[in-house]
Order: structure tokens, then sequence, then C-alpha cells
């Protein structure tokens, strides 16, 4: 299969979760991926990039970003047609990946796109969080009441957070009943809210607070692991909440996108607002860079995180 992909949904986590697959499907290390934002760069760039083979792997992985050429009329040369057609014609090992909040089928690209892209419109937004439980439920044979799914959708405010809990019952399960003891060690609602105020503190710039509120739940023997993927996703979800602002979204639009509450938006959009995408960014970058590192052994995970909330 030709490895050109387009990825359509107004919900930017659901064209994270399915780049994810298809790199968990290539066998492919997500380190290796490329992200390009052609509101800051232009077509002919990246054809270059994905021309240049890449010096230390067997191909090179794009993840194209506000792809504004695909979601309007706007105007392209000949020569970028032609270069990208010349591309996609080609037998190349490199994968290419545009994602799109907003497609126009119409748009200047179309041709191309039809003939030889993959193309995906991921319609899960119709699914509330409850068909989602219900689906992962049903997908992984868990074994699970209508109480404790109730108490999970409760303790669970995105899809994102939906998943994580899912995947930590799952895991801890190994195949029996989910009862309300797994529930309430795995799903802390107190631990969430207080790893929600380490990343507020730090988006308003104060990393006393921030540190002090760490060590509080590292006293608590908190896992740094768990800490670490809750800030993941918080700082995550914040990046979506900067686009969908960008691309002149409302607070009840983005909320009703991103399956969130309007209340928790407004404090997100106000976050993006003061910290901007380069910043948020440089967050979840070096979030990766800590798991990576904690992983392979190359660091002490709990002195990264600490060094992180420090903003060192």
């Amino acid at each position: 299969m030709k490895g050109e992909y387009l990825f359509i949904s107004t919900d930017e986590y659901l064209i994270k979760k399915k780049i994810d697959e298809l790199l968990k499907k290539e066998n492919i290390d997500e380190e290796i991926l490329e992200m390009y934002d052609l509101d800051e760069a232009d077509l002919t760039d990246l054809i270059s990039c994905l021309n240049t083979e890449s010096v230390f792997d067997d191909k090179r992985v794009f993840w194209v970003k506000n792809p504004s050429i695909l979601e309007g009329d706007k105007e392209i040369s000949k020569a970028e047609f032609d270069m990208l057609e010349s591309y996609a014609k080609s037998e190349n090992t490199n994968i290419l990946i545009f994602s799109s909040t907003n497609y126009n089928k119409s748009n200047k690209l179309s041709p191309i796109i039809k003939q030889y892209f993959n193309i995906n419109e991921l319609d899960k937004l119709d699914i509330n969080l409850g068909d989602y439980f219900n689906k992962y439920v049903m997908d992984n044979h868990m074994l699970v009441d209508e109480a404790i799914k109730l108490e999970v959708l409760n303790r669970s405010k995105d899809y994102q957070t939906l998943e994580n809990n899912l995947e930590k019952l799952y895991n801890y399960s190994n195949g029996e009943a989910i009862t309300m003891d797994m529930v309430n060690l795995l799903i802390n609602k107190e631990v969430e809210s207080k790893i929600y105020d380490i990343s507020q503190a730090m988006f308003e710039g104060d990393t006393n607070k921030a540190y002090i509120s760490l060590k509080n739940l590292l006293d608590e023997n908190v896992s740094p692991s768990i800490i670490l993927a809750n800030l993941k996703n918080t700082i995550t979800l914040l990046l979506y909440v900067s686009k969908l602002t960008n691309r002149g979204k409302s607070q009840y639009d983005i909320a009703r996108d991103l399956n969130i509450s309007a209340g928790r938006t407004y404090h997100l959009m106000r976050s993006a607002k003061t910290l901007g995408d380069k910043r948020i960014e440089d967050y979840i970058s070096r979030l990766y860079k800590i798991n990576i590192d904690s992983r392979s052994g190359s660091g002490d995970e709990k002195l990264l995180l600490e060094l992180f909330v420090l903003q060192k």
C-alpha cells in the first residue's frame, strides 16, 4: 500500500489516535515522526524534505498539520501541484500524512488526494463517551456492570482520560470483572485534581506552587509515571484547544468537539492564549523526551519530572 494518507476529523485527538495506530501497524517508532505545519511553511519545502532520504532510518514519516491548502479555495502554483503529483506517483518509501479538521473536497489538490491518498474520514465524533466506553469494553472483552460504568464515566472528563482509565482497568483486572475497589485504586479523582493544580500553576508561571504540589503528591507515593501521563494528557488537550481557537472556533464549539465541559474549555483557552503554541509544543516535546529517557534508563523519571515542573 502506498504511504500517503489523509485523516479527516473535527476532533484532533481522534486524528492523533489514528496516526498512533498507523505507526504501530507499520512498526514505526514515534520518535521518527516529523511534524510539519503548513501555516508556517510551504508545500515545496515539504516535498523537498520528503524527497530527502533519512540518514538514520529506513524511511521518514511526516505528519502535516494545518493544511489550509486542503481546507479552502487557496490557489497553488502549477509547480506545487506537479511536485506533489510527481511525489505521489513515485516509488517512495516515506510516509506522508495530511490531517484536516475542515477538509474541503473541492480544494485545488483534490485530484491528487482522490487518486493517490488513502482517505480516512473519522466519523467517531457522533459517539459520546458512553458509546466509546461500550465499544472499548466489547473490543477488549471486559466484564463491567452498569454501576461501574457510570462511576468510570463520572471520573473521566474526555476521550483521552476515559481511554487511559479503561487501559489501567483492563491491564489491572487481568480478565476478571472490574470492581469498585479497582476503580477507587486506579482512578483517583483527588489525585487527578491535584495533578491538574500542578499544570495550572505551571501555565501561570508559578513554578514554586507547582513544585510544592508535585512534592505533596510524591510524598503520598503517587507514581511519577501517573503524574507524567496526566500532565501529558492535559498539555496535549491544551494544544488542541489552542489550534481550534486559532481556527475561530468558539468556547462552546471546542467543548463539543473535544467532549469536555465549557468551564474547563474556558480555562484551557485562557492558558493557551497566555502560553502560545510554541511553548505548549515545547512542553509536549520535553514530556516525550522524558518518556524516552526514563524508559531507556538514561534518566531518573522522578528527577526528570521535578526538573520539568521547575521548568529547568
